[in-house]
């Protein structure tokens, strides 16, 4: 789908442009530029992850719970390890075996030192994916149990905010992982963009959406 593409390919340049940014100039100009790329970029990648969820007519109604989670998992955590276990480490030491063995034993316990948004991404899609068969199990009991959805679906990243930013910290050395709750609104809000897409690409509605993002 060209227009989604259009605007990964935008995101993907100016994610570029941020690291540029971070690592290579100085100064105030740099601070508000930078400021501003990162204030949305990573958001908009999930909400068009979420948008291109709402796309998709496959999922645990057809493929079933199990074989969506593996297929999810396989997508996204599959390259998180490939790219953090062998390129990385083998970038920084190509020749040094105990600088490989520390990189590895690094990204085990702290994930986020990796390419992190594929770890977080695959937990949300792991809360999505619980939520949507949580949706259809509870549909003969519940009227309307896709108004749930959204509750279901946050009930994970929420745990997880409270376990990492409470329970956590009160232990050093332990496993941290990068997860936005932020992130797994975005991600919704991109699905719904396209689930209720009539409604969302009113004008008058794009700009207070824009304004509020």
């Amino acid at each position: 789908i060209e227009y989604i593409d259009i605007a990964k390919g935008l995101a993907i340049v100016l994610v570029v442009m941020g690291h540029i940014l971070q690592f290579d100039l100085t100064g105030e100009s740099r601070n508000a530029v930078f400021n501003f790329i990162y204030g949305f970029h990573m958001p908009v990648f999930m909400a068009l992850s979420g948008f291109v969820v709402g796309i998709s007519t496959v999922g645990v109604p057809k493929r079933g719970f199990k074989r969506t989670l593996l297929r999810r998992i396989q997508q996204l955590a599959i390259p998180f390890f490939v790219w953090g276990l062998l390129v990385i480490p083998l970038l920084h030491h190509p020749t040094n075996f105990t600088g490989y063995k520390d990189s590895v034993i690094n990204l085990l316990l702290s994930p986020d030192n990796g390419a992190w948004f594929l770890i977080s991404l695959c937990g949300i899609h792991i809360a999505y994916i619980v939520a949507q068969w949580a949706t259809l199990k509870l549909n003969p009991i519940i009227k309307n149990s896709e108004l749930i959805k959204p509750l279901i679906f946050l009930i994970l990243p929420l745990c997880w905010k409270l376990i990492t930013n409470v329970i956590a910290p009160q232990y050093r050395g332990g496993i941290t992982l990068y997860m936005p709750l932020e992130y797994a609104i975005m991600f919704y809000v991109g699905y719904l963009l396209k689930r209720n897409e009539t409604f969302c690409f009113n004008a008058n509605t794009f700009v207070i959406v824009c304004l509020i993002f």
